[in-house]
């Protein structure tokens, strides 16, 4: 009888760390997640700045656009989020200016760099998708039965979603 309580209570202490490392290793790779959407945006941020140095020959009186691309940048997921929002709203307003200048828009390093940046954009699309991926994994256990129990004990709570501003989900308008 000794050794089938003793035998419970070594199940029930070896699935408790089990879930613990669980919750550790889905707090770890959200949080890489998390690292991956900032180095997308840093890699959007340093290529809009490269493409701002091509405009800056075609548009030098276009100053306020060019200004408010070199300040879109900041580190929490909020921050990340408005950075995110703002990067977006100044690559249309780029893209927008490009429009007044036929000649830019055959320029050579203007059209690699909008590649680029169309690179950087599905790479920072994977890395949201990762992210928010990792969190619905964190969140699941911290809501299921048993890992629930370990998750309160632990004082885990649910992490947020990566989610698109309202700007980001209409529909983009595009004139020829």
């Amino acid at each position: 009888m000794i050794f089938v309580i003793l035998g419970i209570l070594l199940m029930f202490l070896g699935s408790s760390i089990t879930m613990y490392n669980r919750f550790k290793s889905l707090d770890l790779q959200a949080e890489a997640a998390l690292s991956n959407i900032d180095v997308a945006l840093s890699k959007r941020y340093d290529t809009l700045s490269n493409m701002v140095e091509v405009v800056k020959g075609y548009a030098k009186h276009e100053k306020d656009v060019l200004v408010s691309i070199t300040k879109a940048r900041k580190d929490s997921l909020e921050g990340m989020s408005d950075a995110d929002e703002r990067q977006s709203s100044e690559m249309r307003q780029l893209l927008a200016l490009a429009e007044a200048y036929p000649d830019l828009k055959a320029d050579t390093n203007f059209l690699h760099l909008q590649k680029v940046i169309a690179d950087v954009e599905e790479h920072l699309q994977a890395a949201r998708r990762l992210y928010n991926q990792s969190v619905k994994e964190f969140n699941t256990g911290l809501q299921t039965f048993p890992s629930n129990i370990i998750g309160s004990m632990m004082n885990l709570v649910a992490k947020p979603f990566y989610k698109a501003d309202q700007q980001q989900k209409e529909n983009v308008q595009i004139s020829m």
